[in-house]
């Protein structure tokens, strides 16, 4: 069973999750690419000519997405999230690329291996021990990402909250934050100026908020799936964090700070853009990752999971 898979870190485990993220990404080859719509024009024009090359997109797209997966892991595995090293993360979050219809090349999957490398980097900060390194590493990663996926602007705060949970009033590490941040930032604003005269160069939003009346019932299914499974891992995971040890809990905060701003800039990018900025999965892989491995009736989680993908890739092929 998958979740039985994944659950420790086996050789098998190792070779068969890449060999999922290849066999899932094939449907690229089948579903018609959806139009871009971004708030700036290189991002437009870069998944463009990607995505209308078809086996650029499947390459590129499994490449980041195994990469992001394994990062993922290599978090959870690190901070003790569970007693056991576990694949099941990476596994979670290539989950829920396909229930959102997202597994595909976008500057946006660039942007989740940095918030990934990133949140490693965040999870490192001890109370007792110097980070100047580590959140300078950290925001210089999230700046990153803030350069792929601007909309997503609202994440770069959460330097600031990995310091308030793990190290406040370290005011020195404070100001590594801003360094981190604006290296790549600057970069950006030249680069563009230098290319288009302009410091940015936006595109007019064009959402369509009526969109919900034009999903097909396997869409709403999908969504409805997803939507009860969120629900039941916080709570269960709420229920998990109460009794560990503080370390847990000060982690728990951090990914909770990642979930609602992730949550935030989904919303604005879906109001103004009609498109879907997903870095609020990666936290959520790791919340049901570890809620699904303290689950005592496995039976029941490995039947839900595997509904949950049937669904999804479905709902992938099906109705695109």
């Amino acid at each position: 069973m998958l979740v039985n898979l994944y659950e420790s870190k086996t050789p098998i485990a190792v070779f068969s999750l890449p060999l999922l993220i290849a066999l899932l990404a094939g449907t690229i080859f089948i579903v018609e690419p959806t139009t871009s719509n971004f708030p700036f024009q290189w991002q437009i024009q870069l998944t463009d000519n990607v995505q209308n090359i078809n086996w650029l997109n499947y390459l590129l797209t499994v490449v980041i997405s195994a990469t992001t997966a394994h990062q993922l892991n290599n978090v959870y595995n690190q901070n003790s999230f569970f007693s056991k090293a576990s694949f099941l993360p990476g596994f979670i979050y290539i989950c829920c690329l396909v229930s959102f219809n997202s597994l595909s090349f976008t500057p946006s999957l660039v942007a989740h291996l940095f918030f990934a490398w990133g949140l490693g980097q965040f999870m490192k900060l001890r109370r007792q021990e110097q980070a100047k390194a580590i959140i300078f590493q950290g925001s210089l990663l999230f700046g990153l990402a803030f350069v792929c996926s601007p909309l997503q602007i609202g994440l770069i705060i959460l330097p600031w909250l990995a310091l308030t949970i793990f190290r406040p009033f370290v005011w020195r590490e404070w100001f590594m934050v801003i360094g981190g941040l604006m290296i790549p930032t600057f970069y950006y604003l030249s680069a563009t100026y230098m290319l288009d005269g302009e410091f940015m160069v936006f595109t007019k939003g064009s959402a369509d908020l009526n969109g919900f009346s034009n999903w097909h019932l396997l869409t709403w299914i999908n969504y409805s799936v997803l939507g009860l499974i969120v629900l039941g891992s916080f709570a269960k995971y709420l229920g998990v964090a109460r009794t560990e040890i503080n370390r847990f809990k000060l982690q728990s905060q951090l990914l909770y700070h990642f979930f609602w701003l992730g949550l935030v800039a989904m919303f604005l990018g879906w109001y103004f853009y009609d498109i879907q900025l997903l870095g609020v999965i990666l936290p959520l892989s790791i919340i049901i990752a570890t809620q699904l491995l303290h689950n005592k009736n496995l039976k029941v989680v490995n039947g839900i999971v595997i509904i949950w993908l049937i669904i999804s890739v479905s709902n992938v092929i099906l109705v695109g």
